[in-house]
C-alpha cells in the first residue's frame, strides 16, 4: 500500500535527452554521403584538385563544407548549396563582424562567387551588411 511503512517509491529512471533526433541521424547519413561525392566530383572536375569557396585558394587536407542557406531543413542536404572551404577562412567567416570582413582580401571576390551561385545566399549576406550598418 502507498504511504505505509514499508513501501518504497522506486527511483525515477532518468534518460539521457539524444544530441540528435532519429530523423536528424537519418539526414546526416545522407549528408555525409553527399559530401564525401560531391568532393569526389568536384576534384574530378578540377584535376584532383579543391578549391576554397571564400578565398580561391587550393584546398589542402580536409574539406569543410560551408551551407549558404543554414543548416535547416531541405537546406542541410542539398547539394547544390554546399560549398568547399577552407577550415582556417570558413572560421574567419563565421566568427567575423562585417568591419573585419570587408577587409579581407578575398572578400570582394567571395561575394561574385556567391551571388553567381545563389541570389538567395547573396541577398541573405547583403541583409547582414545591412543590419551591421544599422547598428552603427
Amino acid at each position: 500500500m502507498r504511504g505505509g511503512d514499508k513501501y518504497q517509491s522506486k527511483p525515477r529512471q532518468r534518460k539521457a535527452i539524444p544530441k540528435e533526433s532519429k530523423k536528424r541521424k537519418r539526414e546526416h547519413i545522407y549528408y555525409s554521403k553527399g559530401c564525401k561525392e560531391l568532393e569526389a566530383e568536384t576534384r574530378e572536375l578540377n584535376n584532383g584538385k579543391i578549391y576554397c569557396f571564400f578565398s580561391g585558394d587550393e584546398i589542402k587536407g580536409f574539406v569543410v563544407w560551408h551551407h549558404l542557406l543554414g543548416r535547416t531543413g531541405d537546406y542541410y542536404t542539398d547539394k547544390g548549396l554546399l560549398v568547399p572551404c577552407d577550415n582556417d577562412t570558413h572560421l574567419r567567416y563565421h566568427r567575423s563582424t562585417y568591419d573585419q570582413l570587408i577587409k579581407e582580401t578575398w572578400y570582394k571576390t567571395f561575394l561574385s562567387r556567391l551571388i553567381a551561385k545563389s541570389s538567395k545566399a547573396y541577398q541573405k549576406e547583403l541583409n547582414k551588411q545591412q543590419k551591421s550598418l544599422e547598428i552603427e
